[in-house]
């Protein structure tokens, strides 16, 4: 797994109305060009999203999602080292091998420890869960929610998108709200922004930030969708340094 660097890259901090940080060109032309072909040579492994606590599909999320951590997880993976459960995991994705390097990254790490908090806890991130989502087909948006589960195994999450240029997909941007949430509808003032999708782009912000992904719409075509990375990043009390799920 090549080491990710920093260098050619456009970063912003942005602070209202919660603290995001958008991170441009995160790998360059020719990684994102091999990563979105990677997924979507995944088409068979992804199936709707949102299982609800009964069982059936939640009606706030609609698109496409696969658990790319569990699809290139193998049952003699749980023996191995982390160093070489990382190196396997990289054999069998280049998607996976560059998420990965990308959180271990020292040089980005140190970069957010000057972050708005809690992006300064990056440093302290040593687990982190990856899937994909697909956007595109007719109604396909999810309402305001937040990705924070009930303790510190969501602390940071990320957003990394890949789709094909030109552009085919119309909608999909990700809003942000510094609002309170309740089943997908604000139940308070506040503002929101507005992050647009690129292709190669990063996102940045607290998994407790309400936030939410606009209607998306695009041809039937499964590699013609609008794909985002998403990794939910967090703190383990006990585990080894950068242990991963």
């Amino acid at each position: 797994m090549a080491p990710f660097e920093l260098g050619p890259q456009r970063i912003e901090v942005r602070r209202d109305p919660v603290p995001h940080v958008v991170i441009d060109d995160v790998f360059g032309a020719d990684a994102a060009a091999a990563m979105l072909s990677h997924v979507q040579a995944l088409e068979p492994a992804f199936a709707p999203a949102g299982i609800g606590r009964d069982g059936e599909l939640a009606t706030m999320r609609r698109n496409l999602t696969c658990g790319v951590d569990a699809h290139f997880f193998e049952p003699d993976d749980e023996a191995l080292g982390f160093e070489d459960r990382i190196a396997r995991r990289a054999e069998r994705s280049i998607l996976l091998a560059s998420i990965d390097g990308l959180l271990m990254s020292g040089e980005l790490r140190e970069v957010f420890d000057g972050a708005p908090h809690p992006l300064c806890k990056l440093s302290d991130v040593n687990r982190w869960e990856t899937q994909v989502s697909r956007y595109g087909a007719e109604g396909d948006a999810y309402d305001w929610h937040l990705d924070r589960i009930g303790n510190d195994d969501r602390v940071l999450s990320i957003a990394y998108y890949l789709f094909e240029e030109p552009r085919l997909f119309e909608g999909g941007e990700l809003e942000l709200t510094d609002a309170l949430v309740r089943r997908g509808e604000l139940v308070s003032n506040g503002q929101v922004a507005r992050v647009e999708p690129r292709h190669d782009r990063a996102v940045l912000f607290p998994s407790r930030a309400v936030h939410r992904v606009l209607a998306t719409r695009a041809p039937d075509r499964f590699g013609a969708g609008r794909f985002s990375v998403n990794v939910f990043c967090g703190i383990a009390p006990g585990s080894p340094p950068g242990r991963v799920y």
